[in-house]
């Protein structure tokens, strides 16, 4: 009797860790979307900071974890305005920066009473589906591969409340060194001994019912 109460419990142990292991998910940091201005009242640039590859930090430094170079796959960069215009900006509108990875904005003129940035959403996806962290371990990367932003529910975006503007309304714009964080969802890819333990306890679990 006891064989048979332990059995079910044992395995449902065994199950629950192991599939902990497996479903465990995060959203990993690849690099930031940036405000800068090149030539102050002048001309400012959007740019892309890829810290993926050889850009990444060495173990045990977190921030930016990912071994493996991964280019980013950019659909649009949507801009809005102090003037309450938006403008669009396709994949054209970024050029490959000299590492391979980062990608750097055209200039925008915000000279005089020309508009200001207020708003910036990023939309694109990566090209790996599966990546090597600086601790070794590998993650698998969320289908669809979408660029998210912290909480992984919308799309990297850089906002300034604050931010003070040279023309139109007084706040509200974006200023030099703004940036949105670029995160990736990942969940890690498990180890042999993960499937081991599973598969320990299911034949556990058949030697109790054989025994029975």
């Amino acid at each position: 009797m006891r064989l048979k109460l332990l059995a079910p419990f044992c395995l449902g142990s065994i199950a629950l860790l192991a599939c902990s292991r497996i479903a465990s998910a995060d959203l990993i940091p690849f690099g930031y979307l940036s405000y800068d201005v090149t030539v102050p009242g002048l001309s400012a640039t959007f740019d892309i900071t890829n810290q993926t590859g050889p850009n990444s930090t060495p173990f045990p430094d977190t921030t930016w974890p990912v071994v493996t170079a991964v280019s980013f796959r950019i659909s649009s960069l949507t801009v809005d305005f102090n003037d309450g215009s938006t403008t669009v900006f396709g994949p054209s509108y970024f050029t490959l920066g000299p590492d391979g990875l980062s990608l750097f904005g055209s200039s925008l003129d915000i000279s005089g009473s020309n508009p200001q940035p207020t708003e910036a959403v990023l939309a694109g996806t990566i090209s790996n589906s599966q990546i090597t962290l600086n601790d070794g371990s590998i993650w698998a990367v969320a289908p669809p591969f979408a660029l998210a932003n912290s909480t992984g529910a919308g799309n990297p975006v850089i906002v300034d409340p604050a931010g003070i503007c040279s023309s139109g309304p007084s706040t509200g714009c974006l200023q030099d060194g703004d940036l949105a964080v670029i995160y990736v969802a990942a969940q890690p890819v498990p180890e042999p001994a993960t499937w081991m333990l599973l598969l320990t306890g299911i034949l556990v679990f058949l030697a109790i019912r054989k025994i029975q």
